[in-house]
């Protein structure tokens, strides 16, 4: 009964059905279209993101395991930076974060001050491509706080990835970047750098008062 009710209504009306179902169909299929766009816009984000958030780990500084990416570093030197608390030793951290120091690795220092440098593409790709090479050049030579220092070896850097399209860094232009550039890592490091010096102050006013005041 129901196939001929349905016979019967498709002769009267020919068309109705097919152009119900082919109606159906393209609502089906622009809506299937509209989701896979969709899904595709959703995959093309979500690769965008995440590429965009690995390319920004890759930069972030990580201080428990001591990585210090595209960064100028800075320590001090035992006894000279009591005195002048401005003058230390610079690093330089790769592209890994690792820190290389006049010639070669060296995380056994206790780096204070950073400074993160903002590359172009071009300088990015051959950063760590410099830092071999300078490493290798500085192998060869010997440590002198006079002489030969971790500032020639970081100016010898600079001049090799042309930063900011410059080729004519000496040591000095070292000195004046990380003076008016490098900042403390964190509160905590800023505390342990000036601690000496406090406690020194306060040993000599003790001194002071005692010999001369009492």
């Amino acid at each position: 009964m129901i196939i001929e009710k349905h016979s019967k209504f498709s002769k009267q009306f020919p068309n109705s059905d097919n152009s119900s179902s082919r109606s159906k169909s393209s609502l089906k299929s622009s809506s299937t279209r509209n989701k896979i766009l969709n899904n595709e816009f959703d995959v093309l984000n979500i690769l965008n993101n995440s590429s965009n958030n690995t390319a920004n780990k890759s930069i972030e500084i990580n201080l428990f395991q001591n990585k210090f990416p595209y960064c100028l570093l800075w320590t001090n030197i035992p006894f000279l930076t009591f005195f002048y608390p401005i003058y230390g030793d610079f690093a330089i951290g790769d592209s890994n974060g690792k820190i290389h120091f006049f010639g070669g690795l060296n995380n056994n220092f206790n780096y204070y001050k950073f400074f993160q440098f903002n590359l172009n593409d071009y300088e990015k790709n051959i950063f760590d491509d410099a830092i071999k090479e300078i490493d290798n050049i500085y192998k060869e030579k010997k440590y002198s706080i006079c002489y030969c220092n971790s500032h020639y070896y970081v100016a010898d850097f600079l001049n090799k990835i042309n930063y900011n399209k410059k080729k004519d860094y000496n040591n000095k232009d070292v000195f004046e970047f990380g003076k008016n550039n490098l900042k403390f890592i964190n509160k905590k490091k800023c505390f342990c750098f000036y601690l000496p010096y406090f406690i020194s102050v306060c040993v000599l006013i003790l001194v002071i008062y005692v010999l001369f005041i009492l």
